[in-house]
């Protein structure tokens, strides 16, 4: 792992980019673009004949010793996942609010937090989930004291609301990009057929949100293993849903 700075701002992953990615993934990948929202299937549907389906597509073993790693939301299998997957979705509180990804709510309410509505302003409409962790770097009056209080807590509440509300023209994709395959249900049934699998983020970058390792070296060093913080909101997420 090279290491680059992953303070307590910096969303799961998602620091500055590395060699490894090619510039037409650059460019291909990230598409966002604003919709009308409209819903696409139902993700509030209880657990059904689309969660066995679910737990097919994902890939994933479900056993209760099994580990589910992701990182880049154009993941074709996990992109889903991503803090940065496209998936845009509201909170009831601000209905006239939508959110691109989970990477938008996170930033927006640092910003509130921190009682800077100009920059939680810009966020909204800067598209590319890039832009919106750069300027998640620029929140006047911050304090890291008092994020590492409250970031959990939001990132979870994000995650939830994109698991339960997230809404699309076209329905939903397993990762970021036409490319990817459609998803046969609903987000909140394939977090569901994660089942009791541990969900991991292997960003070698990121420490705090996630593990400081990809997937292909990430078992080896578990002992060196970051917080993963956000593969355990995900976890919190799941454990909620299941209620």
């Amino acid at each position: 792992m090279s290491p680059l700075p992953t303070g307590g701002d910096l969303p799961a992953g998602h620091t500055a980019e590395k060699s490894d990615q090619s510039p037409s993934e650059k460019l291909s990948i990230y598409q966002y673009r604003k919709v009308k929202p409209k819903r696409s299937v139902s993700s509030r549907l209880t657990p059904s004949i689309q969660s066995i389906k679910a737990i097919e597509m994902t890939g994933s073993n479900t056993n209760a010793d099994s580990t589910l790693y992701f990182w880049r939301d154009a993941d074709t299998k996990t992109g889903w996942l991503s803090q940065w997957y496209y998936c845009p979705f509201t909170d009831d509180k601000d209905p006239n609010i939508v959110y691109d990804t989970a990477e938008h709510y996170m930033m927006y309410h640092k910003a509130i937090l921190f009682n800077d509505q100009a920059v939680a302003d810009e966020i909204l409409q800067a598209g590319h989930p890039r832009n919106v962790k750069a300027l998640g770097r620029k929140v006047q009056n911050f304090s890291e004291d008092t994020w590492k209080k409250h970031r959990v807590d939001i990132v979870q509440k994000g995650n939830l609301l994109k698991f339960t509300t997230a809404v699309t023209e076209e329905g939903f994709r397993k990762g970021t990009g036409e490319n990817a395959p459609l998803i046969d249900g609903s987000l909140r049934e394939m977090l569901l057929a994660t089942g009791t699998s541990e969900i991991v983020e292997a960003s070698p970058f990121d420490k705090i949100w996630g593990i400081g390792f990809k997937a292909d070296v990430a078992e080896n060093a578990r002992k060196h293993w970051g917080l993963n913080l956000l593969g355990k909101a995900l976890m919190e997420v799941r454990e909620q849903l299941r209620k």
